[in-house]
């Protein structure tokens, strides 16, 4: 067992564990999580990230200081690759996605953590999955799991909601070729790999903080369309502009205290943690987020590289 301590002045202590397959078949390399938790939490809520890289790139190591700002904060983190194009189209990716908060549900108890309070942030490409899993409820349902699973949702600088307005925001035919290969050629398709598609109320779908960077029109249009369309259905949600932000450094950067998208992603998801009144209040004696076969491996030094937007 791998335990990553942060510096003396801090708090909180993590535990750490790599390369987790999250499939129990035959898992596909990319179909892996890695995932930190607070020693000697009992029920520490969740969050679950999942990276950008414009469907076709990214990886579950470039996560920066998360790790550790949100176990300052005691909460277990969970970074989650997935298949990339053209390996899979936008629904095997949201089936990987779903299949990682399974394994999540299944193993947290033994770290000490709360299956019971799971949030998604997603950046980028990563917006749109974790957008399109918390509204098109059937991922989650073919998971065995439903989407009140899921307290809260932040999608950061994501602009691919609703594809077909994305197609004509971006315009010529670079970006509707771009866009197709991963989400089809027809309107139908597009349709189905948007979000704003499957928002509806009595759902059970989450409160969502939506923080597109100031200045990028597509991004901040998709957003407030994406938000104002989860409000008519009753669902909570707030767009908040980052002003100051490139579309890598708000995630690069996500977990610097001080910074806009680390303050207001903190505030949303403590504000949403209230326990669960069944969990236990003793923490597990030997915390594991993973099955016991798995071994655990150094951690990769986080990429600086801007990703592509979506």
């Amino acid at each position: 067992m791998l335990a990553t301590a942060l510096s003396a002045d801090d708090p909180a202590q993590l535990r750490q564990r790599r390369d987790i397959p999250y499939v129990a078949v035959d898992p596909h390399r990319r179909q892996m999580l890695d995932a930190w938790w607070p020693i000697g939490e009992s029920s520490a809520p969740i969050v679950v990230y999942i990276h950008g890289g414009g469907w076709r790139g990214g990886d579950k190591g470039n996560v920066g200081l998360k790790p550790e700002a949100f176990g300052r904060a005691g909460f277990a983190f969970v970074s989650v690759n997935y298949r990339l194009h053209p390996q899979t189209d936008f629904r095997g990716q949201a089936t990987d996605v779903a299949l990682a908060i399974r394994h999540v549900v299944e193993h947290a108890a033994a770290a000490g953590a709360d299956p019971e309070r799971i949030f998604l942030i997603g950046h980028s490409a990563g917006a749109h999955l974790a957008a399109l899993v918390a509204t098109d409820g059937s991922y989650l349902e073919a998971a065995g799991l439903e989407l009140s699973r899921l307290k809260g949702v932040v999608l950061l600088d994501g602009a691919a909601y609703d594809i077909p307005r994305q197609i004509s925001l971006t315009g010529g035919p670079r970006s509707e070729a771009r866009y197709a290969e991963v989400f089809g050629a027809t309107p139908e398709s597009q349709r189905q790999a948007s979000p704003i598609t499957h928002v509806a109320a009595d759902k059970g779908i989450p409160p969502f903080l939506i923080l597109p960077i100031d200045g990028r029109l597509d991004s901040g249009v998709q957003s407030d369309a994406f938000a104002e369309r989860l409000r008519v259905a009753g669902v909570e949600a707030r767009v908040v502009r980052c002003p100051g932000e490139t579309h890598g450094s708000i995630n690069q950067l996500l977990g610097t205290p001080g910074q806009l998208a680390t303050d207001e992603t903190l505030k949303f998801v403590k504000s949403r943690s209230a326990p669960s009144p069944a969990r236990a209040s003793s923490p597990a004696t030997e915390p594991d987020i993973a099955p016991a076969s798995t071994t655990p491996q150094d951690a990769a030094p986080a990429s600086s590289t801007e990703p592509a937007k979506p």
